[in-house]
């Protein structure tokens, strides 16, 4: 079993001294990087290698994710402390009080919960300038550099907090004034063994729980008779199904509108979700109503009940009838489409005020973020990204489409591509857009 740490240079002496304290310290190798891009070319050369992946901090895991979010090896981050960093502040502003807390920035704040806790903590009047990540780019370290010093150079801030080491040391080599907050070594020591763990959970399990969770009811719901017919005919339909394929081990229960499937089975790391995703689309060919699905994978049957309740949340809000499928964070959907994206859920948590800024719930705009991603890689025109293909992924109306996008236009998140074809009749000429390479502070 070997684990792969990411880190930079920083911390690659914390984290060798911590493995050659583990009894396991033979199923650790340190992958060493400077910015973003090399965290993917690393990965490929050693993906057929490693059965696990811990990261250095929380930003380099969400590149990850967003990069290569069909990966489904067992990985996790470094924490810092929050707690400690809110302290840090308070400390700086009690010790430095000519420099009011708007004036500094921290990188530590990243998403909802953060900052929560620290306007708990600080007042909502004093909190300093945070991280807004647009999207996470090969070179993200070297943008959010350039724009920091650009702030600090405007007058707009006077010191920062930095998490993120590489950050701290190209600002701190600039003559930017600024605070380091490193890990501890007990934090170091915890994330090694939580990744051990994970791995050695995933590589033990040779089959994988999988749920199911049908809702025939719908939104408002039919009246008891309906009901009560669409659960008869879904249930025949399945037990037939059951029988047609000799799932002895498929377990069938009903409630509230629902039917929950149980199975333990061996799954390819690909599309895990195909053993039950088979069973929708046969009973799809045959059930006339609309039906929601949600599909959870995990070692546990409650860990996959959780995920299943989680993903047929995710495809009630996106439409009514389809199928999402959630696995260790890792959401796909809708399932049975030709607009099937896969992105991880940390993602939704990051961008929420961000996406409140633009009027964008958080899936449409990773949704969106995602797609555009997807489109430039191929590197061709045809690629881009256009309303009427987004109001497809997104199911939405191409006016709901257009207002996205000219959003994130504005923002300079994406930019127009110097491309254009007229309409098909009459109307506006089709407008193609992709990603700008801009940060945001």
């Amino acid at each position: 079993m070997k684990i792969a740490v990411f880190t930079p240079k920083t911390y690659r002496a914390a984290f060798e001294e911590a493995i050659r304290g583990l009894n396991r310290r033979d199923c650790f190798f340190c992958l060493e990087y400077s910015d973003f891009y090399e965290i993917a070319s690393l990965y490929r050369k050693y993906e057929k290698q490693i059965d696990g992946i811990l990261f250095s901090g929380a930003l380099p895991e969400n590149y990850f994710h967003s990069r290569f979010p069909s990966a489904r090896l067992p990985a996790c981050s470094m924490r810092h402390s929050r707690l400690l960093t809110a302290l840090a502040l308070l400390r700086f502003s009690r010790e430095c009080p000519q420099i009011p807390l708007t004036k500094v920035f921290c990188d530590g704040i990243a998403n909802v919960t953060d900052r929560k806790l620290y306007e708990d903590r600080l007042g909502t009047a004093y909190m300093p300038r945070c991280l807004t990540t647009w999207h996470y780019t090969d070179h993200m370290l070297e943008q959010l550099s350039e724009e920091i010093l650009r702030l600090y150079e405007t007058g707009e801030i006077s010191h920062g907090f930095f998490t993120i080491s590489s950050l701290y040391e190209q600002a701190a080599s600039r003559g930017f004034p600024c605070t380091h907050i490193a890990l501890l070594p007990e934090n170091i020591r915890e994330g090694l063994n939580r990744i051990l763990v994970l791995t050695e959970n995933r590589k033990k399990t040779e089959n994988m729980a999988l749920t199911m969770i049908l809702d025939y009811a719908g939104k408002g719901g039919p009246d008891y008779n309906e009901r009560e017919y669409r659960e008869a005919t879904l249930k025949k339909l399945l037990v037939d199904y059951k029988r047609e394929k000799q799932l002895s081990g498929l377990s069938i229960e009903s409630s509230n509108g629902r039917l929950e499937l149980n199975l333990s089975a061996p799954c390819d790391p690909a599309e895990p979700w195909q053993p039950l995703l088979d069973c929708l689309g046969k009973i799809r060919e045959a059930y006339p109503a609309a039906l929601n699905a949600g599909i959870g994978i995990g070692q546990q049957p409650f860990s996959a009940r959780g995920d299943a309740l989680s993903a047929l949340s995710f495809a009630e809000d996106f439409s009514d009838s389809c199928c999402f499928c959630l696995q260790d964070g890792t959401l796909t959907g809708p399932l049975l489409s030709d607009c099937c994206l896969t992105i991880h859920t940390n993602l939704l948590g990051l961008s929420a005020n961000l996406a409140s800024e633009l009027s964008v719930s958080p899936m449409n705009y990773v949704r969106t973020i995602t797609l555009l991603e997807g489109m430039q890689a191929q590197e061709a025109a045809s690629a881009s990204v256009t309303s009427e293909l987004l109001a497809r992924y997104l199911h939405v109306t191409v006016r709901s489409a257009n207002r996205i996008l000219s959003a994130l236009a504005k923002r300079k998140i994406i930019r127009e591509r110097s491309l254009s074809s007229p309409a098909p009749g009459k109307g506006r000429p089709v407008r193609f857009y992709e990603l700008s390479d801009s940060t945001h502070i």
